[in-house]
């Protein structure tokens, strides 16, 4: 039986694609009390419906391997009806089959969150996605930023090639961002070669985030919503 903690933790969830299959991303905005993480990455050839499922799949690994509480919002409703009309645990019980005898695409993933789900007690609630929800939007911006990222790993298990699996590469680390978003002024930190080492408040109350390059003793301001990304290659550029 789960037995959870009393703090609540939110997640929430977007994925994106350009064409369908084609490349895509996702993103994951987790929310702890004052502390609140990014996560995003992409594939070459994958679905909207894949990217969805792994962005919630990401949030839910991330709780841990103890029992925790949490609230994950998402814009697909195949990811939250799934859970909340309970047709994941009737395709378990089917085999992974759906009512008309067919088989449920993406078992790969639906099983991990299955998996997960045993551990963490977890709310989906859907919101509506391009309507103004504030960390929907941003996890829009990421996932879709990411799908049009030229370089993205093959999603193998949709592929059907050999080699690591989506949740390999997203463990991984390879293909995957990650950094500590600003709350009250904290300084934070980005996971890759350039290192965010302070945040602050522009004009109008813009979240300013500062890169430095110590080595090169460079040191640029750019707007808090920028793709860490796409900071690095402008980095990259100035250093050239």
């Amino acid at each position: 039986m789960k037995t959870a903690e009393k703090n609540l933790i939110e997640i929430f969830t977007d994925g994106a694609a350009r064409g369908n299959p084609g490349p895509g991303g996702w993103a994951t905005i987790i929310r702890d009390g004052n502390s609140e993480r990014e996560f995003y990455g992409g594939f070459r050839k994958t679905t909207n419906n894949r990217m969805e499922m792994i962005a919630a799949w990401v949030g839910l690994k991330e709780l841990g391997t103890e029992p925790k509480s949490a609230i994950l919002y998402s814009d697909s409703r195949l990811l939250t009806d799934s859970i909340n009309k309970r047709w994941l645990n009737s395709w378990i019980r089917k085999n992974w089959k759906k009512s008309d005898g067919n088989e449920v695409l993406n078992v790969d993933i639906w099983y991990e969150i299955s998996e997960l789900l045993k551990i963490h007690d977890v709310k989906f609630v859907w919101v509506k996605g391009h309507a103004g929800h504030k960390e929907n939007e941003r996890c829009d911006f990421l996932a879709s930023s990411v799908a049009d990222q030229p370089g993205l790993p093959a999603d193998s298990n949709y592929e059907g090639l050999p080699g690591p699996d989506i949740f390999e590469v997203i463990e991984s680390g390879d293909f995957v961002s990650s950094y500590e978003n600003p709350i009250d002024n904290v300084s934070i930190e980005i996971i890759s070669d350039v290192v965010c080492v302070s945040s602050s408040k522009g004009e109008a109350g813009q979240k300013i985030i500062t890169i430095a390059d110590n080595e090169n003793d460079i040191q640029i301001n750019f707007p808090a919503t920028i793709l860490p990304e796409l900071v690095k290659d402008i980095l990259g550029t100035v250093i050239e």
